[in-house]
């Protein structure tokens, strides 16, 4: 076989049609971007904002949790001690 090396203008062609495929990517690559980013703003526009509770007893919750990891403990020795027996 025998392989001649290509012309400098097949080159030149080639290079061209990557830099024209290089730039339209570039540029459909920026457009979904931008979509996504006006999406996003949208979808946050459109979602309330959260409500903070104003009123919340801290004490009142703390001493619900306390109560609920105490009979939790409670029930996770009762279910050892079940095993064991």
């Amino acid at each position: 076989m025998n392989f001649s090396a290509p012309s400098g203008e097949v080159v030149a062609d080639r290079l061209s049609d990557f830099g024209i495929w290089e730039a339209e990517y570039r540029q459909t690559l920026q457009q979904f971007v931008q979509e996504v980013i006006q999406q996003a703003e949208t979808d946050l526009e459109q979602e309330p904002a959260p409500s903070r509770p104003t009123d919340v007893d801290l004490q009142a919750l703390l001493d619900d949790l306390r109560a609920e990891i105490a009979a939790t403990r409670f029930a996770l020795q009762q279910y050892r001690q079940s095993l064991s027996d």
